[in-house]
């Protein structure tokens, strides 16, 4: 291995993240909207894509996968 296990550039960061308030504010809209297409002969796909974001963006920003993939965020909190 390089170098040494500690330098001062990692002290900095590690007081970054003890200093930083992870709780994240949330938002008064969504900032994902979720489309999901029913089929008959294969699983429903529920796609997930920015809520404000142009059509021609949406063409690239997007997150597809079966809608069993899927839980209720109240269920895993």
């Amino acid at each position: 291995m390089y170098g040494s296990a500690s330098s001062p550039d990692d002290d900095t960061a590690r007081d970054h993240i003890s200093t930083t308030d992870w709780e994240p504010e949330r938002p008064a809209t969504p900032a994902l909207e979720a489309v999901v297409v029913r089929y008959e002969n294969q699983p429903d796909r529920c796609t997930i894509s920015p809520a404000n974001c142009s059509d021609e963006s949406k063409r690239t920003t997007w997150l597809s996968a079966d809608i069993e993939s899927f839980v209720r965020l109240d269920d895993m909190r």
